[in-house]
């Protein structure tokens, strides 16, 4: 009889645990259960009970509401603002202060005027503003840096921009020259070269000869009229157009000296009459506004007294 050898299988008998089989039923039950409808299983949070009673607020709610560390803060700051209204001596601290910023005002004005009073260039300058003014200007007769007689009268009919200066002087005087060489420029383009003429006179023709001032002027605009003369025709005109200038009588060097002076330029009329003037406080653009301005006004004068004349002339016939 053969032997018949079965299977490993067939012989162990399979046994499992009821409580195995209970587990694996509940596995299946579970995924076949999330695999039919993912959205039913949910699986419930423990909630800590003092963030479920926190109140929920809108955006304009959570706005509105008075936090109690910023009502904290505001009594505080109004509290020292109380107490600062009720303590005086802020006040009198700060009208100390008004006093001083009073105080320095007045006398910073007062002593300016004390300064201006001692300074002989400054008291010619307030001459020029005194009510009713006094008479600026003269007749002059010099020579030009091609050394060519240079009448006043010769200028007659033309707006005069008059500056009294030296070669010699290290800053002042060439920025006042590039003013007008700027202020020439613009004017003329706006009136025309014929109606004024801008002219440098020197104050130390001992130095200052035609040729020196011809290569001074030649860095500047070329429409500076440059005149020179004796020693006792600069003084006698100087004095005319109120001209203030010292030259240092203890100068060991004759070559080799600087001369103090008032800086203005004299606009004078085509009458040969003072009608304006401009210091070195002017900057090149109010220059401008003031000699554009005389030159329109004498322009319109002119012309309604043209009219004027021309409505007489038919009446007269």
């Amino acid at each position: 009889m053969k032997n018949i050898i079965r299977p490993v299988e067939s012989r162990i008998p399979l046994v499992i645990h009821p409580f195995t089989r209970l587990l694996l039923s509940g596995r299946c039950n579970y995924a076949s259960h999330r695999s039919k409808d993912a959205v039913q299983v949910t699986q419930e949070r423990s909630v800590n009970p003092s963030v479920a009673e926190r109140p929920v607020y809108t955006v304009q709610e959570y706005l509105d509401k008075d936090d109690p560390s910023q009502l904290r803060s505001r009594e505080l700051v109004a509290k020292k603002i109380d107490e600062a209204t009720d303590n005086p001596m802020w006040m009198i601290y700060g009208l100390m202060f008004l006093a001083f910023l009073i105080a320095n005002l007045i006398v910073g004005g007062r002593l300016r005027k004390e300064v201006q009073s001692f300074d002989p260039k400054m008291r010619e300058v307030r001459k020029f503003e005194q009510p009713g003014g006094v008479r600026i200007g003269g007749e002059f007769e010099l020579i030009d840096t091609n050394g060519n007689t240079v009448k006043s009268t010769d200028l007659r009919g033309k707006f005069l921009y008059i500056y009294f200066g030296f070669t010699n002087c290290p800053d002042i005087c060439p920025a006042e020259m590039e003013k007008m060489s700027r202020v020439i420029t613009q004017v003329d383009k706006r009136v025309g070269a014929d109606k004024w003429q801008p002219i440098f006179i020197t104050i130390d023709p001992e130095r200052d000869t035609k040729e020196v001032l011809k290569d001074y002027l030649s860095d500047f605009n070329p429409r500076i009229l440059g005149l020179t003369g004796s020693c006792e025709e600069i003084e006698r005109l100087a004095r005319a157009y109120k001209v203030y200038y010292a030259i240092p009588e203890d100068n060991t060097n004759p070559d080799d000296y600087l001369i103090d002076h008032s800086i203005m330029m004299y606009l004078m009329g085509p009458d040969g009459k003072f009608v304006d003037y401009t210091t070195k406080d002017f900057n090149w653009v109010e220059s401008i506004g003031k000699i554009f301005r005389r030159i329109l006004d004498h322009e319109r004068k002119q012309k309604k007294n043209l009219q004027s004349v021309n409505e007489q002339e038919p009446s007269n016939k």
